[in-house]
């Protein structure tokens, strides 16, 4: 689960809504409809709640909620991460290969492998989804990991920048029995600066083959290319 503000700041926000949301419905209906007080109660406050239901559920209020506060509020800018990031990977699996060949010299020597994907991610105001999907047609790993989905990740502030962490798991077509697991865990965790949300950078860890020592990590940098606002 991710919380994408404060978890007192959303349950206010919560709150509040439902019962502006339930105070306008229940007052139409009562002066408006001339409806009974209890009646309109009843009425107004299941309706009010489906309708906060579907709205913090919904992807693009928080869209428009990180907007608004961004444009208006004095406080920190909160940070969307919904839409498509162009990821860059710069991975230590080559060293990893060359360290358990025998025959290698010196692994360090090695340079490390450059790997681009997508990101997609959609959010609401208490969880993420996404997924993460390799765009270089021309790495053996894309034809055999398609893509990862997101399966538990966390948003928080620390030294005034937010840390975005995140957990995905990919399963492997056809595995090397040597070097590849049927699948495996992807965990990255990523720097947004408060000056600039559009961008983040931090590091990745994969559990790979960990049995026989294949675990690839390095560095990954975000870039936004599009935001689902529309």
């Amino acid at each position: 689960m991710l919380s994408l503000i404060k978890p007192r700041f959303a349950l206010t926000l919560v709150i509040g809504l439902f019962a502006v949301t339930a105070i306008a419905i229940i007052s139409l209906r009562i002066y408006c409809f001339d409806t009974s007080a209890w009646s309109a109660v009843v009425t107004g406050s299941s309706l009010a709640l489906s309708i906060t239901l579907l709205l913090i559920s919904w992807p693009k209020s928080y869209v428009w909620l990180a907007k608004w506060h961004n444009q208006f509020s004095p406080l920190a800018p909160i940070l969307d991460l919904n839409g498509t990031w162009r990821v860059k990977i710069l991975s230590n699996w080559p060293r990893i290969q060359a360290l358990s060949d025998t025959l290698a010299a010196d692994g360090d020597a090695v340079p490390m492998q450059g790997v681009s994907g997508e990101l997609t991610l959609q959010c609401n105001l208490f969880r993420t989804l996404g997924s993460f999907r390799v765009a270089d047609a021309q790495s053996a790993r894309s034809s055999r990991t398609p893509h990862s989905d997101i399966v538990a990740s966390s948003l928080r502030m620390e030294n005034g920048h937010y840390i975005f962490s995140y957990i995905a798991k990919a399963n492997v077509s056809n595995p090397d029995p040597n070097t590849d697991e049927q699948s495996y865990l992807f965990a990255s965790e990523i720097c947004f600066k408060i000056d600039n949300l559009d961008e983040g950078s931090g590091k990745y860890w994969t559990n790979r083959k960990y049995s026989t020592g294949h675990n690839a990590a390095g560095e990954i940098a975000l870039e936004r290319l599009t935001e689902n606002s529309e």
